[in-house]
């Protein structure tokens, strides 16, 4: 009996051990499996950040020294409903966003933000959250706090600011594009519209037919009638002879 138990038991712990190494194995093989596939994926994203970050950021500053300016006054062009306005202070920037869900609610965030050069964002940690709701009167209107000490970023992509809102993900579905960039667009959009328009080409018809009137007109009056040695009348007009007796 005794050396049948110490043969289970061995037979047991063996199985276990087995079990164990097998688990630790396949664990092992996962774990490396994600590595290699994180990796070239974490490269790949890399090299598309570094693209878009010199076609977006690098413009804005210097890229040594990682100094940006992103100073401005940009409009939500998605729903076209949100402002934000962004001021420098040496390192710093000082950002309001304002959010109308209506011509007398208004919502108001103010945060600190400081550039972020390893997510290559504006990052802030001090944000607040303020409702307006609007009367015909200032002392009528109201003011409530919502919260303070959010938390967020405010990262540039394709020529336009994105916000990530950390509290209330408020930011989702804005964007935000520079009131000067959206005005020059308008501008080229219509002053390409305006090369093609019809009075380039229909002007110097115009005028083509106004000369042709004026030459009629001084044409007419051309006419001249002379008495010829026989008697007769001989009007002349430019091109035609007409005699009448």
């Amino acid at each position: 009996m005794r050396r049948r138990r110490k043969t289970n038991k061995a037979g047991l712990i063996i199985t276990i051990i087995g079990i164990v190494a097998v688990a630790v194995i396949a664990v092992i093989l996962i774990i490396n499996f994600k590595k290699g596939k994180t990796g070239d994926e974490i490269a790949a994203q890399k090299e598309l950040q570094e693209e878009q970050f010199n076609k977006d950021v690098i413009p804005y500053g210097d890229n040594e020294s990682d100094t940006y300016d992103f100073s401005g006054d940009y409009f939500d062009t998605a729903t076209q409903k949100g402002t934000m306005t962004i001021v420098k202070d040496g390192n710093a920037y000082t950002i309001s966003i304002t959010y109308a869900e209506s011509d007398d609610a208004i919502s108001m965030w103010k945060m600190t933000a400081a550039y972020d050069k390893y997510r290559k964002a504006l990052s802030y940690r001090d944000g607040t959250r303020a409702d307006y709701i609007m009367a015909s009167s200032e002392e009528d209107s109201e003011r409530n706090e919502v919260y303070t000490g959010g938390s967020g970023l405010i990262y540039l992509s394709s020529g336009s600011f994105y916000w990530v809102d950390d509290k209330e993900d408020m930011g989702a579905g804005l964007l935000f594009k520079k009131v000067e960039d959206i005005a020059a667009e308008g501008q080229g959009s219509s002053g390409s519209s305006g090369s093609g328009s019809t009075g380039e080409t229909t002007a110097p018809a115009e005028t083509e037919e106004t000369e042709e009137a004026e030459e009629t007109t001084e044409e007419t009056p051309s006419e001249t009638t002379e008495t010829t040695e026989t008697g007769e009348t001989q009007t002349e007009t430019e091109g035609t002879e007409s005699a009448t007796e």
